[in-house]
């Protein structure tokens, strides 16, 4: 449905004859399914590698959330305004990038932290109190961001915020409930539960591309260079306040990973009830490009991480043997000499 904002953005963009676009509905179905099943297996394999007292410990010493929480929606709404001032995007495509900036945290962040050694339990946390915070933080920095062009007021997807966070909740606590009755099993599932989530979110991006690949007509460098950069940005500046604030650096990965993602689900809903998306496609070019790279830079990161780990592992493997051979030398030369010290009988 269209509304006034739209009617604004239009009336003030470089090209009004945006072509029309339409997405095959099974195949929109079948994504946000799978969306769905993908977002509640990865919440049960988080939170059957935390525990209680872990979550307990993030709001005793609520320093680490607290950082989230400012980079989330200061540093990065900040982040997404400067952006726009930098490149002068038009109005269509600058509304698109000023609501992924503002929105909260997205579930993969706890898996990407996961696979980084970081603070898994901090990630969740951070996480869910994203989204119940942002149901007052979002509107506020979109009204304060979008009138400074003049932009009118858009519609705030509550119910699909809110399922967001009923999606999240309840999953981690079963998966917490398994790691306090069935210790061992609770392994295996985080194992296999990440990687199976890992292999989906591999799926996910497939069908993304297939249903948006028009989007790669509209889009220009200066997009593909902003939806690079915002989330390095955010990770970046996440990490050193963190850093600076003397967390460990579990907890500086994991605040870098959580400022970083920003909730794609949440964009597109905003999207969909402000915008007619058929008609007017580039307002959904950030979202869709923010989205597809801030899950390739994880996981690079990831991939760098884990032979940096292997090689580190190989070093010190390397290393142990070594001493060990040096402990079993001096051992034996020890009692050499001490055989040697005995007067021989004749």
């Amino acid at each position: 449905m269209e509304n006034n904002t739209l009617d604004f953005l239009e009336s003030n963009s470089t090209s009004n004859d945006t072509p029309i676009h339409y997405i095959n509905k099974d195949l929109k179905k079948a994504e946000n399914i799978l969306a769905i099943i993908f977002l509640i297996i990865s919440m049960i394999a988080m939170g059957a590698d935390i525990s209680w007292n872990q979550i307990y410990k993030q709001f005793r010493k609520p320093v680490g959330p607290a950082i989230g929480l400012f980079c989330q929606f200061v540093i990065m709404p900040l982040n997404g305004f400067l952006y726009n001032v930098i490149f002068q995007f038009e109005s269509t495509v600058a509304a698109g990038l000023l609501i992924i900036s503002c929105c909260p945290g997205g579930a993969i962040s706890n898996l990407f932290t996961y696979y980084l050694d970081g603070d898994v339990s901090l990630s969740v946390t951070m996480t869910t109190v994203s989204i119940v915070v942002c149901l007052g933080m979002m509107p506020l920095n979109i009204w304060i961001y979008a009138s400074n062009t003049e932009a009118k007021k858009l519609i705030i997807p509550y119910g699909n915020i809110a399922l967001s966070l009923l999606m999240i909740v309840p999953p981690v606590i079963l998966g917490m409930i398994i790691k306090w009755k069935a210790t061992k099993l609770s392994v295996y599932i985080t194992k296999w539960g990440s990687a199976t989530t890992v292999l989906m979110i591999i799926v996910f991006g497939i069908i993304e591309v297939i249903s948006f690949h028009h989007m790669f007509n509209l889009t220009s460098w200066k997009i593909i260079v902003t939806s690079l950069l915002s989330p390095l940005t955010g990770m970046v500046i996440g990490y050193v306040i963190a850093f600076i604030c003397r967390n460990s650096k579990s907890a500086c990965k994991a605040i870098a990973i959580e400022c970083g993602i920003q909730n794609f689900t949440v964009a597109l809903g905003i999207i969909t009830l402000s915008f007619d998306t058929s008609k007017h496609s580039s307002i959904m070019l950030f979202p869709y490009f923010y989205g597809l790279f801030q899950a390739l830079i994880c996981f690079l990161l990831c991939i760098i991480f884990y032979f940096i780990k292997r090689k580190l592992n190989k070093i010190q493997k390397q290393s142990n043997d070594v001493d060990n051979k040096e402990n079993t030398a001096e051992i034996t030369s020890l009692f050499s000499s001490e055989d040697s010290s005995q007067p021989k009988v004749a």
